[in-house]
C-alpha cells in the first residue's frame, strides 16, 4: 500500500447521523474529493458526512470543515460538531470540557460530559432573513412552493445552513414521501444554495417529531441543526415553547431558545462506532 494514502479516523454517530471524523493534518488530497471517497459505500465507510479538524491556534480554537458525501460544504453541522468534540475526547488526553471550533470563520462553544458523551453546543443566533438563507423569495414564514404540481407551505431560517421546516397532520406526516418530495424542494429553484427540509408533526407544545432530508446528503437519521431549525420557528409562531425535545429517527436532541436576538443551544449524545486506518 505504499502508493495510497493512509487516513487514520474515527467514526462517530450522534443520533445515528454518523461522520467520519479525521485530522486535517492527514491529508494529501483536497478536502473536497476525500470526503466524496470517505463517505462511498463502495470506497470508503458509507457515512453521512465528513468532519475535518485542524491543530489548535492560538486561544485554543480548532478550524472544522464539514462536507456532504457529494463534496459540498455543510455551512454548519450539529450532529457533526458534537462528533467533532468527541474526536477531541478521544484522540487527546488533556481534552477540557469546554471547547471552541471555527466553523467555515463562525465560532462554536462546546461543553460535554463524560468526555464528549453528550455535548451542549451554542449554535448560534438563527437568521430570519430571506438573503441570508439564502431565498429569492421576500417572506420566510408561512411561505408557498410548488414542486410537481404540488404545494407545501412552510417556515425559513438559517442556522449557518438554509433549512426548510414544513408542519404537517398526523396522517399526512405518516405517508410523506421523504425522498421524493425532499429531493425536489432541495433543488427549488428558489433556493440558490439548495436547502435542508424538514416535515414535522407536533405532540404538544413542547415535543415534535421530524422527519429529515439534508441537502448533500438524503435522508438521514437525524439534523442537529435542523432539531434547531424546527424549535425556533415553532417558538417564533407560537406554536412551541420552553424546552424543546426534537424527536428524530435516531433519537432525541434537546433545543432552547429565548427568542429573538439570543443564540439556539443543542444538547445531544455522542457514540463512537468505529476506529482504524483507511487507505485511499
Amino acid at each position: 500500500m505504499n502508493n495510497e494514502q493512509a487516513i487514520p479516523f474515527l467514526k462517530i454517530h450522534g443520533c445515528k447521523n454518523s461522520f467520519v471524523v479525521v485530522k486535517r493534518s492527514s491529508l494529501d488530497s483536497p478536502p473536497a474529493s476525500v470526503a466524496r471517497r470517505l463517505c462511498s459505500h463502495s470506497e470508503g465507510l458509507g457515512t453521512d458526512g465528513v468532519m475535518i479538524v485542524g491543530e489548535r491556534s492560538e486561544g485554543a480554537i480548532r478550524e472544522v470543515e464539514m462536507f456532504n458525501p457529494d463534496g459540498s460544504a455543510m455551512g454548519m453541522c450539529g450532529n457533526g460538531i458534537r462528533c467533532v468534540t468527541r474526536f477531541i475526547h478521544e484522540t487527546e488526553e488533556d481534552a477540557p470540557e469546554s471547547l471552541s471550533f471555527s466553523v467555515y470563520g463562525r465560532r462554536v462553544e462546546c461543553e460535554s460530559r463524560d468526555k464528549g458523551r453528550l455535548v451542549r453546543v451554542d449554535m448560534g443566533r438563527p437568521s430570519f432573513e430571506a438573503e441570508e438563507i439564502p431565498f429569492l423569495g421576500t417572506e420566510v414564514t408561512n411561505v408557498s412552493l410548488v414542486v410537481s404540481g404540488r404545494e407545501f407551505k412552510g417556515s425559513l431560517v438559517s442556522m449557518g445552513n438554509p433549512h426548510l421546516v414544513i408542519r404537517l397532520e398526523d396522517q399526512e406526516f405518516e405517508t410523506i414521501e421523504l425522498e421524493r418530495w425532499g429531493a425536489l424542494l432541495e433543488h427549488h429553484p428558489l433556493f440558490p444554495k439548495r436547502t435542508n427540509v424538514h416535515f414535522v408533526r407536533t405532540i404538544d407544545r413542547s415535543r415534535c417529531e421530524v422527519k429529515v432530508w439534508e441537502r448533500g446528503a438524503g435522508v438521514t437519521m437525524a439534523c442537529g441543526t435542523g432539531a434547531c431549525a424546527v424549535a425556533v420557528t415553532g417558538i417564533k409562531e407560537g406554536i412551541l415553547e420552553g424546552q424543546i425535545e426534537v424527536l428524530l429517527p435516531g433519537g432525541a436532541l434537546t433545543i432552547e431558545w429565548e427568542g429573538s436576538g439570543s443564540n439556539v443551544s443543542m444538547t445531544g449524545p455522542t457514540q463512537v462506532i468505529c476506529r482504524g486506518v483507511l487507505y485511499l
